[in-house]
């Protein structure tokens, strides 16, 4: 059991404003969310499960169908996972744009859901893809696309 106040679902948590000594956010600087992330890996026994510098080299469906193979670039080494969590963006909420779709009956998703939908994107039927947006994600999703084989068009605002 670890000691400290409990959060979401119950698990404990290290508070920030316990490791850094900031009243206003917006005063947050890059080595003071460092020194947090590090304190919380080392409470939590995390340093040791962490792999830094690491660069992944493809992630696909283990071949019983259910679990995540990763495998890990510049070696032969494949990581199997139950679940997979791809957090690589700066924000956990999505932004799901009003686009009017008209009579279109076609899939869209977020990039979120790429991961749930992988088959539905590198699936045979699928030639072209569009991507609307402009932040990271977009670029992630451009060049899963374009490494699936498909067309890939980016609508982006001029500014």
């Amino acid at each position: 059991m670890v000691d400290g106040p409990t959060g979401l679902f119950g698990y404990s948590y290290l508070p920030m404003r316990d490791v850094i000594d900031l009243k206003d956010w917006s005063d947050l600087p890059g080595e003071k969310v460092y020194d947090y992330l590090h304190a919380y890996a080392e409470k939590f026994n995390l340093v040791e499960r962490l792999r830094l510098s690491t660069t992944i080299s493809h992630i696909s469906r283990n071949l019983d169908g259910k679990a995540w193979d990763v495998r890990i670039a510049d070696s032969e080494e494949i990581v199997t996972c139950d679940k997979l969590i791809i957090a690589t963006g700066l924000y956990s909420k999505p932004y799901c744009p009003d686009v009017p779709r008209g009579e279109l009956d076609s899939f869209v998703m977020h990039s979120k859901d790429m991961g749930i939908h992988h088959q539905e994107l590198t699936s045979e039927k699928v030639n072209r893809i569009t991507v609307y947006g402009g932040c990271k994600s977009s670029v992630d999703a451009i060049i899963f696309c374009l490494q699936a084989g498909k067309k890939v068009d980016w609508v982006i605002r001029e500014t």
